[in-house]
């Protein structure tokens, strides 16, 4: 245990469970395993060289750090919260979607709901989209560019942007025939969402027809995949 120093006032203990009150330690501990740890009233000075060496595991524990804080510092009364893995998919075989064209320089739109989102916060990791259009209907030109995006509000014109695209990036599919297949994968970045008054609600398959493929509202019909990866916050 050399160049090892722990200082602790309050360690207490029951079958399952761990609390520690006012502990510090420092240099690496190797092959750690802590189970239900809670602590209170702990200040943590360097979070990105918090001392654990490989092989050191820690299952269920999370720190709640006040936002209106911009250093890490004195906590206070920490809450356990977890980072859940999750995976949705929703599926749709030969959807009949009505385009509604504006009649003008908005061009036509569609928004049906891909998924209805629990009451959570997340933070969303990745998307893929896959679109086979198999037909349009006249009103709609046969080799008409056909956007596609997921986004956490309706579509407000053709041009699709920002919300509307937030879980999915832009997907143009130039139809031949009235038919056509595209697919997109979202970059794997970090966004964070929050449902927890369920102020998102939806999510959208949003779609959106340039005005000069439109000339009408019109049956658009298709079939794909939706796939977002991420981590809920659970407590």
């Amino acid at each position: 245990m050399s160049g090892h120093t722990t200082r602790r006032k309050r360690v207490t203990s029951s079958n399952d469970k761990l609390t520690v009150i006012d502990l510090t330690v420092t240099d690496p501990i190797a092959n750690l395993t802590v189970t239900n740890l809670t602590a209170t009233n702990q200040t943590i000075t360097n979070e990105s060289a918090i001392p654990l060496a490989a092989g050191t595991t820690l299952d269920g524990i999370g720190f709640a750090l006040p936002i209106s804080s911009p250093v890490v510092g004195a906590v206070g009364a920490l809450v356990t919260k977890h980072l859940q893995p999750f995976e949705w998919e929703s599926t749709f075989t030969a959807e009949v979607v009505s385009v509604v064209d504006s009649g003008g320089a908005a061009g036509g739109k569609a928004s049906p709901i891909l998924l209805t989102l629990p009451t959570m916060f997340y933070f969303m990791m990745g998307s893929y989209l896959e679109i086979t259009v198999a037909s349009v209907d006249a009103g709609i030109e046969a080799d008409a560019d056909v956007l596609f995006g997921v986004g956490t509000v309706v579509a407000v014109d053709s041009t699709l942007a920002s919300a509307e695209i937030d879980h999915n990036v832009l997907n143009t599919i130039t139809l031949s025939g009235g038919a056509g297949t595209g697919t997109t994968e979202s970059a794997v970045v970090l966004a964070q969402f929050d449902n927890l008054a369920d102020a998102i609600g939806d999510i959208y398959l949003n779609i959106g027809v340039a005005d000069a493929d439109i000339s009408a509202t019109a049956d658009i019909t298709f079939s794909g995949v939706f796939r977002m990866f991420g981590f809920e916050v659970a407590s």
